[in-house]
């Protein structure tokens, strides 16, 4: 037994080190340290400006400005700027939540000013005598002797998309603090991500409402019709050209992409949006709409900003399952909620236009979704029920290994007999291989198999209760 649990410890440790030692493509061949380097020598130039300032010395061009060998080349730093939209003072703070994590020597010329020059901000932590940043030090290195503008430069700062994601933290020294006094730090994920390109999940808090979707499988894996998956072609093209598309001179066309995927329940529509997010590296967000949705008026659409704000500029997929809930048909009014409603509804159809990356909707009938939405929507794929062809290869490719079925002929026959989904084979093969194992046995028979399909029957009302497999579909 112990040798089993090394086993599978090694196991989980190799998928683990494979998950943390992933480069973005995009940075495989570049010096991560040079760009460091670049960072803290930009910031140990701009402090030593404010600190002549300070002394009342005259400086030339104390304005500060990202570098340009930032801007010129691919690089984890001009990705943030890129994604969050951030100018200056996103760069200013990253630069100095950067260099406060791993490379405090550039700041140890703070420390004998930080008791006499207040604007400096910060806190020294005497135990290793280390200068920490705060929001106050990032306002003191953006500078203006004007106080109007100086209130301006805490606003960009708060306002950061950096610190909305949690990309840089925001850590209160004490109760009472002032914002301006919380102390800056750069996450341990995206520190990965700038020292050496390891690209981190965008990091969501429990309380998100969303999640992300993963799946293992390719497209070679996937069940469907070649009819459908003639229809996903145009929503791959897309993922594949939409940087190269939209940064072309003369593109008028609107940023983003919506595509909807409708049918039955149970056919893989979500299966598939995992699939096409794991085949192009892209991360698949599901959006869970029972915490989207409020009864109180306003919180919908507040609920649904934050999403697509933090989503908005990344590469990703947004996967908005059971649409209907949100993107249903207006209806006509007769009381105050059904005008609110329709002004959710309203509301969602100007930020989706906004919104700059692929969206993916989800719903059981196409018609149930309002007609200035279908409108918008580029790609419909279709994911009808699956046929006997279809059925036959879900029965096996969800048979794990070392199980089999008593008979080709039983295969056979379920899978021409019953009209049942991917989900639904999948279940009662779950169920079906747990009682065969009960049974000390790695068969599955048709009266293990019988008992389960009879009970998906009768759950999802599917036409009568299918009657018993007869001893010659057996053989």
């Amino acid at each position: 037994m112990m040798e089993q649990y090394k086993e599978q410890y090694k196991e989980t440790n190799k998928i683990l080190i494979q998950e943390f030692t992933h480069v973005a493509e995009e940075f495989k061949n570049i010096d991560f340290k040079s760009y460091v380097n670049l960072s803290n020598n930009w910031l140990s130039n701009l402090i030593d400006i404010r600190i002549k300032e300070l002394k009342g010395n005259e400086t030339e061009n104390h304005a500060p400005s990202i570098p340009q060998e930032v801007l010129d080349s691919a690089n984890p730093i001009k990705a943030f700027l890129n994604e969050t939209g951030g100018g200056i003072a996103d760069f200013t703070l990253l630069a100095l939540s950067l260099c406060s994590k791993i490379y405090e020597k550039y700041l140890k010329v703070l420390i004998p000013l930080q008791e006499t020059e207040p604007d400096i901000g910060g806190t020294v932590r005497r135990i290793n005598n280390e200068f920490i940043p705060t929001v106050k030090t990032v306002a003191f290195l953006l500078g203006d002797s004007d106080e109007f503008d100086y209130s301006d430069n805490y606003d960009n700062i708060l306002q950061s998309r950096l610190l909305k994601e949690e990309i840089v933290e925001l850590i209160k020294p004490d109760e009472q603090a002032d914002i301006k006094n919380h102390i800056i730090r750069l996450n341990d994920k995206y520190l990965r991500y700038i020292t050496k390109g390891m690209k981190p999940e965008i990091g969501l808090t429990p309380d998100f409402p969303a999640q992300l979707l993963k799946t293992g499988k390719t497209f070679d894996e996937l069940i469907l019709k070649e009819t459908s998956k003639q229809q996903l072609d145009d929503i791959l093209i897309y993922a594949r050209h939409h940087r190269d598309f939209f940064s072309r001179e003369g593109n008028s066309s609107k940023k983003g992409f919506i595509g909807l995927f409708w049918g039955s329940p149970g056919t893989g529509k979500s299966l598939t949006a995992s699939v096409i997010g794991n085949s192009l590296g892209i991360e698949v967000y599901r959006v869970d709409l029972s915490r989207i949705v409020s009864k109180y008026i306003g919180e919908t659409e507040k609920n649904l900003e934050r999403v697509f704000q933090r989503f908005d500029n990344k590469n990703c997929i947004l996967f908005f399952d059971e649409a209907d809930a949100l993107f249903g048909k207006r209806s006509d009014v007769k009381e105050a909620k059904d005008r609110y409603a329709n002004q959710e509804v309203s509301y969602l159809l100007q930020r989706i236009e906004a919104f700059s990356g692929l969206v993916i909707l989800a719903s059981n009938l196409k018609e149930n979704i309002d007609a200035a939405f279908k409108r918008r929507i580029l790609s419909y794929v279709h994911f009808p029920r699956p046929e006997y062809e279809e059925r036959l290869k879900l029965w096996k490719i969800h048979l794990p290994k070392g199980f089999e079925f008593e008979s080709k002929s039983l295969l056979n026959t379920i899978a021409k007999k019953y009209s049942l989904t991917g989900s639904h084979i999948a279940n009662i093969i779950k169920l079906s291989c747990l009682r065969a194992m009960d049974n000390n046995s790695n068969i599955i028979t048709a009266q293990i198999i019988e008992p389960y399909i009879g009970d998906i029957y009768k759950r999802e009302g599917l036409q009568r209760t299918p009657q018993r497999i007869n001893n010659k579909q057996r053989k």
